[in-house]
């Protein structure tokens, strides 16, 4: 089978693809990166800051999930301490390098032109094209014999669908985050186009509201992520969704 989980970055980097860096809003992420002849010093040094907070990231908690420090409860919480500013840190890099208008206007880095009236226009056009790549996966699946569900994740920018309190709060959610109104606007849309590809066959299931109900923390950066438990939950809902179309 194939299980697709997706939803924020469709909307926010091809938004900041056209937007930001005057880029075709459906080519792949970092298209002018990866096409120029000539890197920006500044540009890599932005790249370096993100591999090397990776990095970092993966080799504290290789220290803290060996012995002696494994067996520790007061070790495991320093660790979740140090690994939150960690991701808040990353998250911060990853937005700042996503930002930066992009220098080159050759067609090789730029792409196709689309002009949109509006940015409603544009991210109506998004949800269009994420639909119609859900559709095209449903059938190459169906033609080679495979189980294809798409699944759109939930996002705490999604008006009503995580209450939260100060501390998660403060933590994971920014009035004024750069994709704050891409997500309010833009999660209708892929909620609608979801509900269209479901009645052409695709298994689509819209998780935006799966926390709703949900007051312990769970996001642990002012982005998309969320701790073990926000996993844990995605999975037994995902799980329960495939199960059920399995037994139908």
């Amino acid at each position: 089978m194939v299980v697709e989980l997706d939803g924020f970055n469709d909307v926010a980097l091809s938004f900041s693809n056209h937007k930001v860096q005057g880029l075709f809003p459906f080519y792949p992420r970092d298209w002018a990166r990866l096409v120029s002849q000539v890197p920006d010093v500044q540009d890599q040094r932005r790249i370096g800051l993100v591999a090397y907070l990776q990095g970092r990231r993966g080799s504290r908690a290789q220290r803290f999930a060996q012995a002696p420090l494994s067996w520790s409860v007061t070790a495991a919480l320093v660790w979740r301490s140090l690994d939150r500013q960690l991701a808040a840190e990353l998250g911060s890099a990853r937005q700042e390098l996503a930002m930066v208008p992009t220098q080159r206007s050759g067609y090789r880095e730029r792409g196709p032109l689309r002009r949109y009236l509006n940015d409603h226009e544009l991210l109506r056009d998004i949800a269009r094209v994420w639909a119609l790549s859900s559709l095209q996966m449903q059938r190459l699946c169906a033609g080679a014999g495979t189980h294809y569900y798409h699944f759109l994740q939930p996002n705490q920018y999604v008006p009503g669908s995580k209450p939260m309190k100060a501390r998660e709060r403060a933590l994971s959610y920014r009035g004024d985050y750069p994709f704050r109104l891409v997500v309010e606007q833009g999660y209708p849309l892929l909620q609608a186009e979801g509900a269209r590809v479901r009645g052409l066959g695709v298994e689509f299931h819209d998780l935006s509201q799966l926390f709703s109900g949900v007051t312990e923390p769970l996001y642990v950066d002012d982005c998309c992520h969320v701790n073990a438990k926000g996993n844990a939950l995605m999975a037994e809902a995902i799980g329960k969704a495939i199960a059920a179309d399995w037994s139908r």
